[in-house]
C-alpha cells in the first residue's frame, strides 16, 4: 500500500470529503494520487477530549506487543508475473512502503470552543494538554503510536458567524452554542502548541478574519457567508482557502512531501 496522509478532526473534516463543497480532504486525495493515501478521520460532534480516546483507533500502532505473530502467506503456484500482466505496475506501486504516515494533519477546537453550556464544551486548559496528548503519541518513544518520522500540522479552528449559525442551524430562541471572541481564544491556543511541539501549523482563523475586513463586503452574515456556509462548516471558498493554505504549509516544511519531489 502507499504511505499516508492522516487528517485528525471534526465535523469540518469530515465534511471535508464533500465534493460539492469544494472539500479540502478530497483535494488533497487529488494532489497525492499515485503517492499517498489521504485517509479522512474527521467525525461529528468530536472535541479534543474524545478524540484523546479516539485516537488509540485511528492512530496506527507502530510498536506492537513482540508476542502478536501476523500471518505469512505463500506465493500461488502458476499466478505468472504480475509485471508482465500490467507493465505500469512497478512505476505506480511503490513496492518498498509499508504504508508509513508520512503526514498528520491535527484540526480541533471548534466544538471545544462552544459556550461552556453546551456539551461539547472544553475548559481551555484542558484543549491546551488534550492537544498535547494527541502529539505526544506520535512523539513519545514509548508510545505504542511512536512515529518519530511522520510529520505534523496543526490547523488552528476557524472563525464562527454567530448570525449565520442563528439563520441556518438554530431554532427560534435556542441559546447560542458559539463565540467567536470565545473560538479566537481557542485558535491561538491551538498555535501555542504548535509552538511549545516545535510542529507548523496553519491560522486559519486568522486568514479568514483578514480577507472578510479586507473584503469589507456589506451583508446582514457579517461576510462570514463567503466563508463558512452555516456560519460553523467550510463552504467552498474556506475550504479552497484551506486546501491552499496546507498546500503552502507543505511546501515551506517539507518539499519532499510535495508530489513532484515525490517518486513517480
Amino acid at each position: 500500500m502507499y504511505d499516508t496522509v492522516l487528517v485528525f478532526g471534526d465535523s469540518i473534516t469530515q465534511y471535508g470529503n464533500n465534493p460539492e463543497r469544494g472539500g479540502y480532504v478530497t483535494r488533497l486525495a487529488n494532489l497525492f494520487q499515485r503517492h499517498l493515501d489521504v485517509l479522512n478521520r474527521g467525525f461529528s460532534t468530536l472535541n479534543s477530549s474524545s478524540a484523546v480516546v479516539l485516537a488509540k483507533d485511528v492512530l496506527p500502532i507502530t510498536q506492537p506487543p513482540q508476542d502478536q505473530a501476523y500471518p505469512t502467506f505463500s506465493k500461488p503456484k502458476n499466478h505468472g508475473s504480475i509485471g508482465s500482466m500490467w507493465p505500469a505496475r512497478d512505476r505506480i506501486f511503490p513496492t518498498r512502503s509499508k504504508g508509513a504516515m508520512q503526514l498528520f494533519i491535527l484540526f480541533f477546537g471548534t466544538n471545544d470552543a462552544q459556550v461552556p453550556s453546551q456539551k461539547g464544551s472544553t475548559p481551555i486548559g484542558k484543549y491546551h494538554a488534550n492537544m498535547h496528548t494527541i502529539i505526544d503519541m506520535l512523539q513519545n518513544p514509548q508510545s505504542s503510536y511512536f512515529s518519530p518520522t511522520t510529520r505534523i500540522l496543526i490547523i488552528t479552528p476557524p472563525p464562527v458567524g454567530e448570525r449565520l449559525i442563528r439563520a441556518k442551524i438554530l431554532k427560534k430562541n435556542q441559546p447560542d452554542p458559539f463565540s467567536n471572541k470565545r473560538t479566537a481564544k481557542y485558535a491561538e491556543v491551538a498555535k501555542q502548541v504548535a509552538r511549545e511541539a516545535r510542529v507548523p501549523f496553519v491560522d486559519l482563523y486568522t486568514e479568514i478574519e483578514s480577507r472578510i475586513a479586507k473584503e469589507n463586503v456589506a451583508s446582514k452574515y457579517d461576510g462570514y457567508e463567503n466563508y463558512l456556509y452555516d456560519g460553523v462548516h467550510l463552504g467552498y471558498n474556506g475550504n479552497t482557502l484551506l486546501y491552499d493554505l496546507i498546500c503552502k504549509a507543505i511546501r515551506d516544511n517539507w518539499p519532499e512531501l510535495f508530489p513532484q519531489k515525490l517518486p513517480p
